[in-house]
């Protein structure tokens, strides 16, 4: 659930970023009740996409005893869920992440053994090499940032403030809703649990 929780969080991040990213490279202009509806919709179409995929894929998974062909199909199955979003307009990254949820709670119902260890095998190794590409990718534009910063206004000591100042708004916006979120659900479950109570005290002779 935690994991699932997280994925869902950055794929909300992405949408919120690829929107942002559209109206502010010349887009048009739309006001907060757009913005919030374009949104949703990419959200929902998203997911709507991403759980067609996973049962289509879960469909064809419980006629197919083959590791290499459920294999390449696991490898489709995000690039498929991507591809209907997109033409869909809709978020292609939700519905990725939706199709992948539906397949990991499906899984050990459709999927033979034999073909979740090569799987699990495959997408370990594919996982660690595409974490260390990105990683390497981003240290290749690191120097070109840099070039590119020193000659906007403020240089490279205005985007550092800017950066420890994001980053702080960042954190402190986490921290406040972790804490104000359990803060209110432990005082709804307490007022939950002493309504019976509170009840029963009242009609007690």
């Amino acid at each position: 659930m935690l994991r699932a929780e997280s994925i869902i969080n950055d794929g909300t991040a992405l949408v919120l970023f690829a929107v942002t990213v559209a109206v502010a490279t010349g887009a048009p202009a739309i006001g907060p009740a757009a913005l919030v509806g374009r949104f949703v919709g990419s959200y929902l179409g998203g997911i709507a996409a991403g759980l067609l995929v996973g049962w289509l894929v879960t469909l064809l998974r419980r006629r197919i005893d083959a590791p290499l062909e459920e294999g390449a199909l696991s490898v489709l199955t995000p690039f498929a869920a991507f591809l209907l979003a997109q033409t869909l307009h809709c978020s292609g990254v939700v519905a990725v992440l939706v199709s992948a949820l539906v397949l990991t709670y499906v899984g050990p119902r459709v999927i033979r053994a034999r073909s979740r260890l090569q799987s699990f095998a495959f997408w370990d190794i594919a996982t660690f090499l595409i974490n260390g590409s990105l990683w390497v990718f981003v240290g290749v534009q690191i120097p070109g940032a840099v070039r590119g910063i020193a000659d906007v206004h403020g240089g490279l000591r205005g985007a550092v403030v800017l950066a420890l100042a994001v980053t702080g708004v960042v954190i402190a916006s986490r921290i406040a809703w972790v804490e104000g979120t359990t803060v209110l659900i432990r005082t709804l479950d307490r007022a939950r649990c002493s309504a019976p109570a509170g009840s029963g005290g009242a009609s007690a002779p």
